[in-house]
């Protein structure tokens, strides 16, 4: 464990494990020439599980409070010249590609494969196909999006705030989600004032 007055890194990794790393790769620092602060977790973790591989195949750049875990055989590559905001979470358990100069927002979560099963009324197991989460080089992920399941995200595609993205984006795509407030008038929460 590193630890100064900005960061606390975590590392659990096998012997199995493999990092390449051709260029600079900062975990858990600010970016370079940040002035701006934002509240972040307190520590970063980076898991790899046995026989896991990484590749930082040019500059990355990951602020503080990431969560990164890969299971075991599972492969992660970031592309280069990647720039991750604060508190992202990344669960691969198959394979994931961040594609050269890709920009991920605060708060961003990316899962290739949960490994979750459900089961039918009688009982059988069922396991949803696992697929690659591959983001195309030059996109963008805006803060808080959340990918649950392997995805392709096309080259200059653009992911807008607070997004769940659940299909396949094609290359120079804007994806947003219009959320809709409704409300309804004349209902009151149950409660009692505080005072009485």
């Amino acid at each position: 464990m590193i630890s100064n007055s900005y960061i606390i890194l975590a590392f659990r990794v096998f012997r199995s494990s493999k990092v390449f790393v051709n260029g600079v790769v900062r975990l858990g620092f600010p970016f370079p020439n940040s002035k701006i602060r934002v509240p972040s977790y307190s520590h970063s973790v980076l898991m790899l599980g046995k026989n896991s591989t990484i590749k930082f195949e040019g500059d990355v750049y990951i602020e503080q409070g990431f969560q990164i875990a890969l299971g075991e055989n599972a492969e992660l590559i970031f592309g280069g010249r990647n720039f991750i905001n604060k508190n992202l979470t990344i669960i691969c358990n198959n394979s994931m590609k961040i594609g050269r100069t890709v920009g991920v927002g605060w708060g961003v979560t990316l899962i290739d494969d949960d490994k979750h099963e459900m089961s039918t009324a009688r009982g059988r197991l069922i396991r949803l196909p696992s697929r690659p989460l591959v983001i195309g080089d030059y996109a963008a992920i805006q803060s808080n999006v959340y990918i649950p399941a392997g995805v392709n995200i096309g080259e200059h595609s653009i992911i807008s705030p607070n997004t769940l993205l659940r299909q396949d984006i094609p290359p120079k795509t804007l994806v947003y989600t219009d959320n809709k407030i409704s409300m309804k008038n004349g209902l009151f929460s149950p409660l009692k004032k505080i005072t009485d």
